[in-house]
């Protein structure tokens, strides 16, 4: 029961944090959080399941985004679990109330997750306390939740070391174990399937690590791997509707080579804060902006500092010497194939660089393994503070404290009337199909569409990056990119008449020159609410 309130107690205090990093006094039913446009994709996500199983709609393939060729929404960032447990939220109080909530509530289930395996480690309550903080408000953590719902929600792998960890020392059943795991994986995979694969790869990693630096622990490591392909076969038979549609649709997406060379931990940011780090803003001294919100690596002073006074400890202590040796390898893999430094790329080749030319694992961000970083990181910092020195304890604070962000960023919700429920179908009848401008990424199209409950499919909008099949016509790179040039008129009239758009519909964020392109087409056009609609000729 003590330790029941225990716990509790720490979510209380979790929840207490993230409401005041996070939320600090925003209204939550009439803000968005965040001003990136992912934001209206999770957004979209969160209607969109009760919506499809509400219509008996096949909820894991949608044509009312990029019509005609629609989009598997498991390849993109679509959050099925938590659209799914979120739907009575949804229902009521509406999907940007359910986001919001989302949101906040993502570092403090993460940080009361890890707090959890500090315990399970035998951490008194304090330093498991402060390491559940430094894990899930990490600089990683703060940044994805600036937008990316399903890379911030990150309760679970401290949740599948614990399962291992028991596992090893025998206090687990075998049977437990492989259906436990079995579970988490399968919530990862419908949380983030990009997470999930990080997950077995670098759990796959320490499993091989842990037999070479622990000794005294291999019988329980080798009752781990059938116990682990056991749990494997479970995960495979549960998803296996899942994964046969994402074989169909294997080559629906692809991505641009370039973000796995540029999407990496800066090693100066290992050590300096970026703008989005509190201190690193109001001092300046802060790394040179990239123009990218993946600056997921900042670990701050005091850590470093933490991390540093227990290197003796690793020369004498196997447990140690093993968590350095991952911290390691997490690390360096995080610097991707290719070293970043002062924000700005060398021609140093990292350890990484052979794992970039892989099928699906070459398609990963490796500044996202920052997560593995900071759970390495906080885990050392917990066997730092349990040792002797109220001291220790005041370190790990001020750990905390570096890592605070900028403040985090509400905006207005992007209501607009001509998209309130019932309008669209007043205006141009049952499920017209549009082109909304500004397009994709550039707008909040995806959020208009769950606005009006679904009322039209488009050419278009924004779950993430345009399917294969779509980045083949000149005039996607051009929308969205949010430019013109010479022949754009050419290229978007192909476009608009080859998917069987109906209308074109400029809002009043659509730029001037967009708009002037448009217009040469000589297309007929009206104005309606605060919009203009263009019909586009067939035949």
């Amino acid at each position: 029961m003590a330790e029941t309130l225990r716990s509790a107690r720490a979510l209380g205090l979790y929840a207490a944090l993230a409401i005041l990093i996070v939320d600090h006094g925003a209204n939550i039913a009439h803000h968005l959080s965040s001003a990136a446009q992912d934001r209206t994709a999770f957004v979209w996500s969160l209607a969109w399941w009760p919506f499809a199983v509400a219509h008996g709609l096949d909820p894991l393939y949608t044509h009312f985004v990029w019509q005609p060729v629609g989009v598997s929404l498991l390849w993109v960032t679509a959050v099925p679990l938590l659209g799914l447990l979120l739907s009575p939220l949804t229902l009521t109080a509406g999907p940007v109330f359910a986001y919001n909530v989302a949101i906040i509530a993502a570092p403090a289930l993460s940080a009361w997750a890890f707090y959890h395996l500090g315990r399970r480690c035998g951490a008194a309550e304090a330093p498991a306390l402060i390491g559940g903080y430094i894990y899930g408000f990490s600089t990683y953590v703060l940044q994805q939740d600036n937008a990316a719902l399903n890379l911030s929600l990150v309760p679970l792998p401290p949740l599948m070391i614990l399962l291992a960890i028991e596992r090893v020392a025998g206090r687990l059943p075998s049977r437990t174990f492989s259906l436990g795991l079995a579970a988490l994986l399968a919530a990862q995979c419908l949380l983030s399937l990009e997470i999930a694969a990080f997950c077995v790869v670098f759990g796959a990693l320490a499993w091989v690590l842990a037999l070479f630096y622990l000794p005294a622990w291999r019988p329980g490591l080798r009752r781990l791997l059938p116990d682990g392909l056991i749990a494997g076969v479970v995960l495979a038979m549960v998803l296996s509707p899942l994964l046969w549609q994402m074989f169909e649709t294997r080559g629906a997406m692809r991505l641009p080579i370039v973000w796995r060379y540029y999407f990496v931990t800066d090693l100066e940011n290992i050590a300096v804060p970026s703008g989005a780090n509190m201190w690193g803003r109001l001092t300046g001294w802060a790394m040179a902006p990239r123009g990218a919100n993946e600056e997921d690596g900042y670990l701050g002073a005091p850590l470093l500092l933490m991390l540093a006074m227990m290197l003796p400890a690793a020369r004498r202590e196997a447990h140690m010497r093993y968590l350095f040796v991952l911290f390691a390898c997490f690390l360096v893999a995080s610097l991707g194939p290719l070293l970043w430094c002062g924000g700005r790329p060398t021609s140093i080749l990292m350890p990484w660089f052979p794992f970039s030319a892989l099928p699906i694992l070459g398609d990963a961000v490796p500044a996202r393994f920052a997560l593995f970083v900071s759970l390495a990181a906080a885990l050392i910092a917990v066997l730092f503070m349990g040792r002797p020195g109220r001291w220790r304890l005041a370190l790990g604070v001020l750990a905390g404290r570096a890592m605070l962000p900028r403040p985090h960023v509400w905006g207005g919700i992007p209501d607009d009337p001509f998209f309130a429920p019932g309008r669209v179908q007043a205006v141009l009848g049952v499920n017209p199909q549009l082109l909304i401008l500004p397009f994709s990424i550039n707008g909040p199209s995806s959020y208009w569409q769950v606005e009006s409950r679904f009322a039209f499919t488009q050419t278009g909008g924004y779950l993430g990056f345009p399917p294969a099949a779509m980045q083949d016509y000149p005039a996607v790179s051009a929308l969205f990119g949010n430019h013109t040039g010479p022949g754009f008129a050419g290229d978007f009239a192909r476009f608009a008449i080859a998917t069987g758009t109906q209308f074109v519909v400029e809002t009043r964020a659509t730029t001037p020159s967009m708009a002037a392109a448009v217009a040469t087409l000589g297309w007929p056009a009206r104005r309606v609410d605060d919009v203009t609609i263009l019909t586009v000729p067939h035949g």
